[in-house]
């Protein structure tokens, strides 16, 4: 994954202009409801709205820019779901009781609790086989007969 820098030196000042601006938009969208529609933040830009639709859909560092901007955004709301999360831990948001869920996200937000799976596989190699003879063969089969009919 490149670093914001080396991604900026691919992208004009309108590209990063407009990322920044779509971000901000998208991430006031979900804390305000307010929103821009794309008509105004390309015309911001001073770039038309195909252009600004061609660099969200198709150009990669575009793309990869933005999306690093949005992770640069996200962590200064770190601290807040950490608080938001340590009062449903205290049930002080959850008429007292506290969260099991939440409680599960702390510690795995903390590395104090890890999924693990423990998968065990029985190669054919390492089982004691031994092949069976013809008459052993038509043994089972006869078995096998005699219980469907």
């Amino acid at each position: 994954m490149r670093s914001m820098e080396e991604l900026e030196i691919e992208l004009s000042p309108m590209q990063r202009k407009a990322a920044w601006l779509l971000v901000q938009n998208d991430l006031s969208t979900s804390l305000k409801g307010e929103k821009k529609n794309l008509e105004d933040i390309a015309e911001e830009c001073g770039v038309d709205t195909k252009t600004l639709y061609n660099w969200r859909k198709k150009d990669r560092n575009f793309i990869e820019y933005k999306n690093a901007i949005t992770d640069l955004t996200l962590d200064d709301f770190y601290s807040e779901a950490m608080s938001m999360l340590m009062k449903l831990v205290r049930g002080t948001s959850n008429n007292g009781i506290g969260s099991i869920k939440a409680l599960e996200l702390y510690l795995k937000a903390t590395g104090r609790l890890i999924n693990r799976s423990e998968v065990t596989t029985n190669d054919i190699d390492s089982r004691k086989t031994r092949r069976l003879t013809d008459a052993e063969v038509s043994e089972k089969l006869d078995e096998l007969n005699k219980l469907v009919n």
